[in-house]
């Protein structure tokens, strides 16, 4: 069954939502299962999340089945979402355009998939290797479709060739007159997403999570209007 899950984002693009209302939200509203995106949070910035989604977990508990990582994360970071929210993936950037900073032994790499992170550059099969597949971003693979089809149409073999363990969902819409479309991470309407529903069900994982800064509620409508727009039968948030 496919999964799209409202994520906990921490870049702050709205004045509104935050990560600490978003957790909020997961919480009053009894979310069971979320997304974690840590891309925003400074590494000395990391512990206090951890704690604060401990201490929420503990009042009502919830799943964290997907987590966007960064190359800085020590293994220890890695085993805490595990343990104590049931993490089963993660996802990196390219470590060839982002080092590692920490040895991953294989069990962590088993649960690592690669993003296809700019729209630029198409991945090849050396930034996947060690790791266990893509993480495809819908967006940015649209985004490339666009506005770069050579770099589009190299890509296309790694989607054939590896295994897709995740996805991320973002907007995608032209921000002013004459513009070409992009991937954001705010949605304004929900027709930013009905770009999704001209790919297959192959470049699909069963786990999706929304890159959004959008607050949760917000998100719970657009996880609606996808389900319906891709035919997904409805997975509950909820508890």
């Amino acid at each position: 069954m496919r999964r799209i899950l409202p994520s906990i984002t921490t870049h702050g693009l709205r004045a509104d939502s935050n990560w600490h209302t978003k957790l909020g939200e997961i919480t009053r509203l009894g979310i069971d299962q979320c997304a974690l995106f840590v891309t925003g949070v400074k590494s000395t910035d990391r512990p206090a999340l951890f704690s604060a989604l401990l201490a929420a977990s503990k009042h009502r508990p919830f799943r964290i089945p997907f987590v966007h990582a960064v190359s800085n994360m020590a293994p220890a970071e890695f085993e805490f979402l595990i343990s104590n929210f049931g993490t089963e993936r993660f996802n990196l950037h390219p470590v060839s355009e982002f080092p590692l900073s920490h040895a991953l032994d294989a069990e962590l790499r088993s649960r690592i998939f690669i993003e296809n992170a700019s729209p630029d550059r198409a991945l090849t099969a050396a930034d996947l290797h060690g790791f266990a597949g893509l993480c495809v971003d819908i967006s940015h693979l649209e985004e490339m479709r666009l506005n770069r089809l050579e770099a589009f149409q190299r890509f296309l073999p790694a989607l054939a060739a590896f295994p897709i363990g995740a996805n991320h969902i973002s907007a995608v819409r032209t921000e002013r007159a004459g513009e070409a479309p992009l991937s954001v991470h705010l949605f304004q309407d929900l027709e930013d997403f009905r770009y999704l529903q001209q790919y297959s069900a192959a470049v699909f994982a069963d786990i999706c999570a929304l890159e959004l800064e959008n607050p949760i509620q917000e998100q719970l409508d657009a996880i609606k209007f996808i389900e319906e727009l891709l035919a997904i039968p409805s997975v509950k948030a909820a508890a």
